[in-house]
């Protein structure tokens, strides 16, 4: 090997003797940047997973909605209920125990009392016009009141009263042939009629003795042929025999206010039809308390206003309502004198 070949080999293997170390150098930098990176993942990992071990996370921070108040159901919705409109509950109708009474003789004259009671002093009164004027008639002192008027369609100026006397009220009866100008005890000539106690109101007394009313105190009553029709202040109504041993309730299209006999049976006079309204409805009904709707009388809305009926003997029916007395000669079709 000649001297130039033998330089060139020994400049290689000087160049590969320095460039071996800084090999060895960027191979060991390598190495330890990787292990810093490692161990610098490491403590990373090592403080967040310190940080929250043992920690429960449904515990995390909740949204700041979560503190506003608790949350509501929505009221439930139903459907709108109809308007409804009541009916405001109207009192019960009562009526004056010992009811004023008129007694017709025809569709001309007739007689009415308006202290039935032991209350005194009495008059009655007549009309011979159809209730356009009435002419008083005393009957005395001691007459504290007039149970019944009875008249005598043979001779208008006959009339008998069975009074109740002052002080006990005691009933006597007693006539007129003077139109009841003058009057005269007739024990012999009364009437076998019922009455209602002049003092209780709730006691019957007939031809066969005294009973108790079915239905409380007595308003007023009506007899017939048949028997006898009661009208009670609560307005109820009761039909029964002249004995008054049984009594059948009877059902009127309303409230009842007054009763008179008619035909073969009876007619009653109520308030509050619903086919009525503000009138008084005119009802037919027998002594089994089968009725029969009849008329109605409009404008008699004023319930405080009394009304009493009557019928004559020829069949002439009389109102006497309030202040006003009226003449109905075709069963309450039609009126004279209510205008």
């Amino acid at each position: 090997m000649n001297a130039q070949s033998s330089r060139g080999v020994r400049a290689a293997r000087q160049m590969k003797a320095r460039r071996e170390p800084k090999q060895r150098r960027t191979k060991w930098w390598l190495i330890g940047l990787a292990a810093f990176l490692v161990l610098d993942a490491a403590l990373v990992w090592w403080a967040v997973s310190g940080r929250d071990g043992g920690v429960d996370r449904s515990q995390e921070a909740l949204p700041l909605s979560a503190f506003g108040p608790a949350p509501t159901a929505a009221p439930a919705t139903s459907a709108p209920r109809p308007a409804t409109t009541s009916t405001p509950t109207q009192p019960p109708i009562g009526l004056e125990a010992h009811a004023r009474r008129i007694v017709p003789v025809d569709s001309s004259i007739a007689w009415r009392v308006g202290t039935v009671a032991c209350g005194g002093p009495v008059a009655i009164e007549e009309t011979s016009d159809g209730g356009a004027s009435w002419v008083a008639a005393p009957t005395g002192d001691d007459v504290a009141g007039v149970r019944d008027i009875t008249v005598y369609t043979g001779d208008t100026s006959m009339v008998g009263i069975l009074a109740s006397l002052a002080g006990d009220c005691r009933p006597e009866y007693r006539l007129s042939y003077t139109a009841g100008e003058f009057w005269t005890a007739a024990p012999e000539e009364t009437p076998s009629v019922t009455t209602v106690d002049p003092v209780g109101a709730a006691t019957l007394s007939g031809p066969g003795g005294s009973v108790a009313s079915p239905c409380g105190d007595v308003s007023e009553f009506a007899e017939d042929a048949g028997g006898i029709a009661i009208l009670c202040t609560s307005t109820e109504l009761r039909v029964g025999p002249a004995d008054l041993s049984t009594w059948t309730p009877v059902a009127l299209p309303g409230a009842a206010v007054a009763v008179t006999a008619a035909g073969d049976g009876f007619l009653a006079a109520a308030r509050r039809d619903p086919d009525c309204v503000g009138g008084l409805r005119l009802s037919a009904f027998i002594p089994d308390g089968t009725v029969q709707p009849g008329h109605c009388l409009a404008g008699y809305a004023d319930e405080s206003v009394p009304v009493t009926l009557a019928t004559a003997p020829d069949g002439a029916l009389w109102l006497w309502a309030g202040d006003r007395v009226g003449v109905s000669v075709d069963g309450g079709a039609s009126w004279t004198g209510l205008g």
